[in-house]
């Protein structure tokens, strides 16, 4: 028996035998790596379908678009209006044969052919690691969003491609999957996607885009065209609205919040009595997180003061270890590097409950900081993205592949905010750091005072605040004491966005709460900070920005401010259509006058001073607090009749419920204003809104115009036009104080 098994002893054809099932041995293998090598690493991890292979998937059906695979279960195509939905599920249909998916391209309902044609291609779908791809082309020339919202939004197609990665990192703290698109005669197509916090991979061609989904469960994507590409976006916004709720914008206050100081020098602050500061953000070292939610130092902050305080809810929060908690994951604790600090799983209802108990501590709201806290590593975790991009992983202790809660952390990873917001009462106001579905106050604090990021924060506000995020923060000037001319013209440029947030933020490495009151760097800052108060209800209707601003924006529909945004000694600014002139004299005596067709860009010749950026619409009356004093008031009317036409002016200043109708009526020998004032319910004194001054501009009269001696007259530009100023604080005003809030008259008449 021994020799028969001696090979020597074997006949021809059991070597034959041999050979051939080596070979198909080899050739399994073979293809087995093939296969993985193709479509991804084989060291990636396949612990969802380890066996998952690209060949054998199969579509079962052409109409519903579903695709399903023997191993990794289905993922299912839908088409609705405006919407391209993807499904993936993990068990498997009973049926399985048909022709292998390569490639479905149909039109998505909702989108105008004749603008952009826009069709999937699904000639890829579930790999080995959870991903998902679709492949779309366009028509259009330039392209917008994948991710990029803090430079100026549209680029041209490239000729090759161009890769970006929706994930947010302290550097780009935004996930709004937006995908825009351009054609050559301006018309447009906007695309965002819903993937519960999945990262995205978004690669740009000539012809169109792939799009490749870290996640197989659920995908949605909206898709919207119109004639020009403002009016795609407007159908996005008003969708991506309706899903994320993001609620109402913030109010439009002259608040100033100065950030990243203790508990003593708020109260330090607050004492001095010439504090600039509204409220503060507290450091995260004068507040402890215990089984009652995160408590201010009672001890050391004045209690007076605590409405002042904004806290900031970190990723990493550090526990005291006296407290009665249970620090574990089932409570919702995660333990990070650092001793006795945890990440907090705010969907767990432990952590929720714990939450709950700060409403009554009368703070003035939150930050939410360390928007982006859960990376992945290099050494700790799979590599994630194709196995094989290891630029994108970051420092963490928690692996990519665990749960982090009831979710992945990877999605946790993109809307971490999301979470902490839900749990926090609506009727405290929440800043947030990262930009996310349901964002409604974006705080973008990564910053230097430098022109790029100058132009940075500019680019984020306008973009942003077309895209669905209602209100949009810098840190002003970037937290930096100015101390250089040249810094101190990045902050004034800087401070004039002031004028598109709801309020300001500034928050620096020191405290510098007493070096903004006082401090000879800040004046430009202050100034701004001034005007911005005294134009505050006209900010309250400040309109979304264009996309594509030219170095200026409106405030409400009757004021343009000019803004510098290179380093060029002149400004091109295209104003909108209408005759604007500022209250500023140039250096020739004459007050700035534009008159713009809406579309060529005017030249402006830009100074540092506030005043002179300032335009309002003709035929318009304005009425602002004086920056002198509170309780005073100055009014401007605004003519600028070109063509000597006779036109009346109506205004209607409002206090409470009290208002007062302002009515102008230019005539050829006299003009007169006349004030109506209807009494409201409202307890209010009319002492608090004298009237100091009024200045009418461009009125159409001769050099010898009859005024009172409280009244001067100067000549503007052009022959006949003038600008009338009434002093009525002057000493020459024997009639009393004027209130905004009585009925009287004032004329002018004209020499004959």
């Amino acid at each position: 028996m021994g020799s028969k098994l001696n090979p020597k002893n074997w006949p021809w054809w059991v070597w034959v035998l041999l050979i051939v099932i080596l070979c198909a041995v080899i050739a399994i293998i073979l293809l087995a790596v093939f296969e993985v090598g193709a479509f991804g690493d084989s060291s990636c991890p396949t612990d969802t379908c380890p066996d998952c292979k690209m060949g054998s998937w199969r579509e079962v059906s052409s109409n519903s678009f579903k695709a399903t695979n023997e191993c990794c279960g289905s993922v299912t195509v839908g088409l609705l209006d405006n919407v391209l939905t993807i499904e993936g599920t993990s068990s498997v249909p009973a049926e399985s044969e048909g022709t292998i998916l390569q490639s479905n391209q149909q039109n998505v309902p909702g989108i105008d052919q004749n603008i952009i044609s826009f069709q999937w291609d699904m000639s890829k779908t579930v790999r080995n690691n959870e991903t998902l791809t679709m492949e779309f082309t366009d028509t259009g020339v330039e392209y917008g969003g994948c991710g990029i919202y803090d430079t100026a939004l549209f680029r041209a197609k490239p000729t090759d491609e161009t890769t970006t990665v929706l994930w947010t990192t302290p550097d780009n703290p935004t996930y709004l999957p937006y995908y825009l698109s351009r054609a050559a005669d301006g018309q447009g197509l906007c695309v965002f996607a819903d993937a519960g916090g999945a990262p995205i991979e978004i690669t740009v061609t000539s012809s169109g885009t792939k799009w490749q989904f870290f996640s197989s469960q659920s995908v949605k994507l909206y898709s919207y065209s119109g004639n020009t590409v403002q009016s795609a976006l407007e159908s996005c916004s008003e969708k991506w609205r309706e899903l994320y709720n993001p609620g109402p914008a913030a109010e439009i206050t002259d608040d100033l919040i100065v950030g990243n100081v203790n508990a003593a020098q708020v109260n330090a602050d607050q004492t001095r009595g010439n504090s600039l500061a509204s409220h503060y953000i507290l450091t995260p070292s004068d507040y402890e997180f215990t089984d009652t939610g995160p408590l201010v130092d009672q001890d050391t902050l004045n209690t007076n003061h605590l409405s002042k305080v904004f806290i900031p809810l970190s990723a990493k929060q550090i526990v005291n270890d006296g407290n009665q908690l249970t620090l574990d994951e089932t409570n919702g604790f995660y333990a990070a590097e650092e001793a006795n600090t945890f990440y907090l799983d705010y969907d767990n209802s432990n952590i929720g409950s714990i939450i709950d108990s700060i409403d009554s501590n009368n703070q003035a709201g939150f930050l939410l900081t360390g928007g982006a806290p859960i990376s992945l590593t290099v050494d700790k975790c799979p590599k994630y993205f194709y196995c094989q991009q290891p630029d994108l992983n970051q420092d963490s202790d928690i692996c990519v592949t665990a749960q982090f809660g009831e979710g992945k952390v990877y999605q946790k990873q993109n809307l971490y905010d999301s979470s902490r917001r839900s749990v926090l009462s609506e009727a405290d106001p929440v800043i947030e750091t990262t930009a996310l579905p349901g964002t409604g106050q974006f705080y973008l604090d990564n910053l230097d005072l430098t022109q790029e990021d100058l132009l940075k924060c500019y680019h984020s506000i306008v973009n942003l605040r077309n895209l669905g995020i209602n209100s949009v923060l810098c840190n002003m000037c970037a937290g930096t004491q100015p101390t250089t001319e040249e810094l101190k013209s990045l902050c004034f440029k800087w401070s004039q966005l002031s004028f598109l947030m709801p309020h300001i933020i500034f928050s620096g490495e020191t405290d510098l709460t007493e070096a903004l009151a006082t401090n000879a760097d800040f004046e430009g800052l202050r100034t701004n900070i001034a005007k911005r108060k005294q134009l505050l209800d006209k900010l309250s209707a400040t309109q979304r920005p264009s996309l594509e601003q030219n170095n200026g924006f409106p405030i409400g529909e009757d004021i343009f401010m000019v803004v510098k945004l290179d380093e060029e000694v002149e400004v091109q600014s295209t104003f909108p259509s209408g005759e604007w002139s500022s209250l500023y004299k140039n250096s020739d005596g004459n007050y700035l006058h534009i008159n713009s067709d809406g579309t060529t860009a005017q030249t402006i010749s830009y100074e540092e001073d506030i005043e002179s950026l300032i335009y309002f619409r003709q035929s318009s009356i304005y009425v602002f607090n004086s920056q002198e004093d509170p309780v005073l008031w100055e009014m401007n009317i605004v003519e600028l009749d070109e063509d000597w036409t006779m036109e009346t002016i109506q205004y209607t200043f409002t206090a409470g419920d009290h208002t007062t109708a302002i009515t102008y009526t230019p005539r050829s020998t006299s003009l007169q204003i006349d004030f109506a004032y209807t009494a409201g319910a409202d307890a209010i004194d009319p002492a608090s809104y004298k009237l100091s001054k009024m200045t009418i501009l461009y009125t159409r009269f001769h050099w010898s115009v009859n005024v009172p001696e409280y009244a001067t007259v100067e000549q503007m530009q052009g022959d006949s036009k003038y600008a009338i100023i009434i002093d009525y604080r002057s000493v020459s005003y024997t009639q009393g104080d004027r209130s905004l809030l009585e009925s009287w008259d004032q004329g002018i008449d004209n020499q004959s």
